[in-house]
């Protein structure tokens, strides 16, 4: 059984580094009008995961006077996984007021930069959706000549990603990102926004790492035989 536990950790022994991450959520409204109501209020909100790599999840909604913004979120990394969800619903409903400020802000992101010791083959998958907001998912080379290594953008209706994509040894960024942006002065009309991303990129085992597993296969039979 030890020489299983050997063989199986070297097939992932530390191609992929992870660097350092960063998973924040932050939510922004600022109203200000000037006659009779003569009103004003702001709510600035930022929150980051309490751990580098571990599983975060969080869920809280933020809101003023007439206006709201519902966050999730759920993500984690590992040495063969990158992976998460999220998503930001806002609304406003400003009424007739003139507002000489209306802005309603949300954004949330989920990012990791790592390092490949060798040439590694990827999964990535992802859903994009928005509605009046922006959902995008990239990969970025930042060691490289040419950093866009792969991006994709929506703004209104949804995406669905399924790629193979070999990346060689060097440094990199993978990021999840969602936007919510609404506002202006005078008479501002109401407002539904939605902004999520669910996705991942994964290792795929090179033949390599399939042989040796099946070796560790075999070698569990003969043992248990004996």
């Amino acid at each position: 059984m030890i020489i299983c536990a050997c063989l199986g950790s070297a097939t992932n022994a530390s191609i992929m580094h992870l660097d350092s991450s960063s998973r924040i959520i932050t939510t922004d409204f600022d109203t200000f009008g000037f006659g009779d109501p003569n009103f004003g209020e702001q709510l600035f909100s930022t929150v980051s995961a309490p751990t580098e790599y571990n599983q975060w999840d969080y869920a809280e909604k933020q809101e003023i006077m007439n206006a709201s913004i519902d966050s999730v979120h759920s993500s984690q990394a590992t040495t063969t996984e990158l992976v998460a969800y999220g998503s930001q619903v806002g609304s406003a409903d400003p009424g007739d007021l003139n507002y000489e400020i209306f802005t309603l802000v949300g954004f949330h992101q989920y990012q990791v930069s790592f390092t490949l010791s060798e040439s590694t083959t990827f999964a990535l998958q992802a859903t994009l959706e928005a509605q009046n907001a922006q959902s995008e998912v990239r990969l970025v080379q930042t060691n490289g000549d040419d950093p866009y290594l792969y991006t994709s953008v929506t703004n209104n209706g949804e995406q669905s990603i399924n790629e193979l994509i070999t990346l060689e040894a060097g440094s990199y960024s993978f990021s999840l990102t969602g936007t919510l942006n609404a506002g202006g002065s005078g008479i501002i009309p109401p407002y539904t926004g939605s902004a999520v991303f669910d996705g991942s990129l994964r290792v795929i085992p090179s033949p390599s790492g399939f042989m040796a597993m099946g070796m560790v296969g075999m070698m569990t039979s003969r043992i248990r035989r004996r």
